[in-house]
């Protein structure tokens, strides 16, 4: 695929100019035109013509007899715009390739989260039909809505569609779980899995949506929106880009969104009855459906032929080799007639669920009413263990029997289960009835959550002892849970101070801060710090406020609200000087120091700075206090100041071996060696710099870096190498979908 600056090369524009004249000049549509010379879909004629991609050699023949070429004009013609585009893409290609080399091996902590779409089911059955239509309508390019009442499989058709889709969209598909309603936070996702950088996410919510629509404008992907509930959360995400599709699943057919955008629907109801047997017998084995027809068929009518139902019901006789057919559907047909005061359209999925959850053993079924108490959709083995008070090993055994019931799915994220929206709600009214420890069990889930969490975001604190236990083998395992957890655990931490009036997350907020400053994760660090201020000032712990406040400034600032961000650290300051407790003044005199500097007050951030390093506080904080007094003196005309402290912090975190707080540094001290005229002394720090954020994946800052490296050359005469790291620094720019 052609993305960025190939776009607009004019060789290959004028190769998709060509290819669009001679097409409707023939009278052809895209549709046709595909069919005569062999194509599956008419997407990739598209994008030909667009000047996205460049048309195979073996299809330019082709491509000329179908629009009338009666003497070789037209393909000599194509072949010569054909060579000269392929020639200019290569040479592209080469200079991507020298940006895009392979980091060294290790964990890069800032690799993105995954946001892939989990395959479909290995008994999915049926819906021909719908798959073949949805099929054409994606590799057009639609918008499409795929709906269905709960329990009609609308996720494993969508994940099935993805499938077969797979290769009109070389970029890739996406799932976007919109269960959590922020279409901000959805947009971030996509662009993480686009491979755009924490730091080049905007934090305006308008410039988001613009650059999650430049970056799909230059990819060919599949955007799927899973478990949309209304119009507002799907508008914003609905890219007008022509390479890509959307396909969104809910309950509801979403009429709505057609003010802004022509949609397609489809509509799934109950399966045939045959392919509802089929289904039973892709769970229970032929074998056994052969041998009990006529049950088979009437187990397909008492769960009203929804995949859901059916799956739950079939998977109860997987472990009971010898039962048979007839007696599982005399259950189903005692429960329902128990039920009968249920409406009908409940009635069927209901009895499924009550008799399979009968047939578990009691820790299986304490399990489940247990897990719908945890924080989250979500869950792993240590989440079961903590639900029940046993080992992993015991826990796992549980689980299972779970999975093998039909309650739990897999998701796209080895080792983790998800519990349908349908079979949370059942097992949330078993807790109501048969869960006497629900308070205790929920509080212990929680504090596990948040103690995990805490262990996590510990592999990020550079002030963490370097001999700690953690239940974690390594940094990017840490990351990776903190990346699948991250709504969860807000959630957690809302629930425990609901559990326990008396709970502190200020601990958890000065470790987790880590991993949210790593993600940009603004919004989180605000929610969190709120939280932590409201149980603070419930408890009167004026040490705790400082901190909430500090951490509420730190957000304000990195959403472009840094007088917001000034008068909350003034009175986290406050705060902290009044009652002497100098850790909490320090970090409150660094976010006003931060504060001052984004509002051009150098002078006044200066005092803040200077208190804060003669506190001395741990390693990390003077270090860093340090370094931002040294920024502050070179904006006051004392660079050479500047200079020497810069270099006391840089000194400081490399003995420390926080690399990243290094590389920072460096770009700091960099600025200030050039306000003193020594560029060559400015380009080694910004050079060892970009080296380091290379190593961590981190993009955005090896691009940053590079650009003052080609700046400090061009400075020092030398334009070649100063050509080649400004263009370096452009494309990786370009990659994160800045121009």
């Amino acid at each position: 695929m052609i993305s960025g600056s190939l776009q607009d090369e004019t060789s290959l524009v004028e190769l998709g100019t060509a290819l669009r004249h001679w097409r409707t000049a023939s009278g052809l549509s895209l549709r046709r035109l595909a069919r005569m010379i062999g194509l599956s879909a008419h997407s990739a004629l598209a994008d030909y013509e667009r000047g996205r991609r460049i048309i195979p050699e073996n299809l330019v023949p082709r491509f000329a007899e179908a629009v009338g070429d009666t003497d070789g004009t037209i393909t000599a013609a194509l072949r010569a715009l054909r060579a000269r585009a392929a020639a200019e893409l290569a040479e592209l290609a080469e200079a991507r390739q020298a940006v895009a080399e392979p980091a060294p091996a290790g964990p890069s902590p800032v690799s993105p989260p995954p946001a892939a779409v989990p395959p479909p089911p290995p008994d999915f059955v049926g819906r021909h039909a719908e798959l073949d239509g949805l099929c054409e309508l994606l590799s057009g390019g639609a918008v499409v809505v795929l709906s269905g009442p709960p329990g009609s499989g609308r996720t494993s058709l969508a994940a099935r569609a993805a499938v077969e889709v797979a290769p009109e969209f070389p970029d890739g598909a996406i799932l976007l779980d919109l269960c959590e309603p922020n279409p901000a936070e959805a947009m971030r996702k996509a662009l993480r899995a686009c491979g755009i950088a924490d730091r080049a996410l905007p934090s305006d919510v308008d410039e988001l949506g613009a650059r999650y629509r430049a970056v799909l404008a230059e990819r060919r992907m599949l955007v799927v929106l899973d478990d949309v509930a209304h119009e507002d959360q799907a508008l914003e995400l609905l890219a007008s880009a022509p390479g890509c599709a959307v396909l969104i699943t809910s309950r509801s057919p979403l009429h709505g969104l057609d003010a802004r955008r022509t949609v397609r629907r489809c509509r799934i109801g109950p399966l045939p009855e045959d392919d509802a047997v089929e289904l039973i017998a892709a769970v229970l084995g032929r074998a056994r459906v052969d041998a009990e027809p006529a049950a088979a068929r009437r187990m397909a009518q008492l769960c009203d032929r929804w995949p859901l139902a059916l799956r739950i019901a079939s998977a109860r006789l997987v472990d009971w080799p010898g039962g048979l057919l007839a007696d599982a559907v005399g259950d189903l047909e005692r429960e329902q007639a128990r039920l009968a005061r249920l409406p009908a359209d409940n009635r069927a999925l209901r009895s499924v669920l009550e008799v399979s959850y009968r047939q578990l053993d009691d820790p299986a079924r304490r399990l489940l009413r247990r897990l719908a108490l945890a924080p989250g959709r979500c869950f792993t083995v240590e989440t079961a263990a903590v639900a029940l008070g046993v080992p992993p090993r015991a826990a796992h055994r549980e689980l299972d029997r779970l999975h093998r019931a039909g309650f739990l799915s897999p998701t796209a994220t080895e080792g983790r289960a998800r519990m349908h929206g349908v079979v949370a709600g059942f097992a949330r009214r078993c807790v109501e009835q048969d869960e006497p420890a629900r308070e205790e069990v929920e509080l212990r889930l929680v504090r596990a959550r948040l103690e995990t969490a805490a262990d996590a975001a510990g592999w990020l604190d550079p002030t963490a002892p370097s001999e700690r236990e953690s239940v974690f083998p390594d940094l990017r395992a840490a990351v990776r849970w903190l990346d699948d957890e991250r709504p969860a655990i807000l959630a957690a931490a809302e629930r425990g101070c609901r559990l326990d009036p008396g709970w502190s997350l200020v601990a958890l907020l000065r470790r987790i801060g880590w991993y949210y400053e790593l993600r940009c994760a603004w919004p989180d660090l605000r929610a969190l710090a709120q939280l932590a201020l409201e149980q603070a000032q419930l408890q009167q712990d004026t040490e705790h406020k400082a901190y909430a406040l500090a951490a509420l400034s730190l957000a304000a600032a990195k959403t472009g609200q840094p007088d917001t961000a000034r008068e909350l650290a003034e009175t986290a300051a406050g705060l902290a000087h009044g009652d002497g407790i100098a850790g909490a003044e320090i970090v409150a005199l660094d976010c006003l120091g931060r504060a001052l500097l984004t509002l051009n007050r150098p002078d006044a951030a200066r005092q803040a700075l200077a208190r804060a390093v003669s506190l001395r506080g741990d390693w990390w904080q003077h270090a860093v206090c340090t370094s931002r007094l040294g920024d502050a003196l070179a904006r006051l005309d004392e660079p050479a100041r500047g200079v020497e402290l810069q270099q006391q912090a840089l000194t400081l975190f490399e003995q420390h071996g926080d690399e990243r707080s290094a590389a920072r540094t460096r770009i700091r001290l960099g600025l200030s060696l050039t306000a003193l005229g020594r560029y060559a002394e400015a380009v080694e720090q910004y050079d060892r710099a970009a080296e380091v954020f290379e190593r961590y994946g981190d993009t955005w800052s090896q691009a940053t870096a590079l650009r003052e490296v080609g700046n400090g050359r061009k400075a020092l005469g030398e334009d070649e190498l100063a050509a080649a790291d400004l263009r370096r620094a452009e494309v990786l720019f370009a990659a994160q979908g800045c121009r």
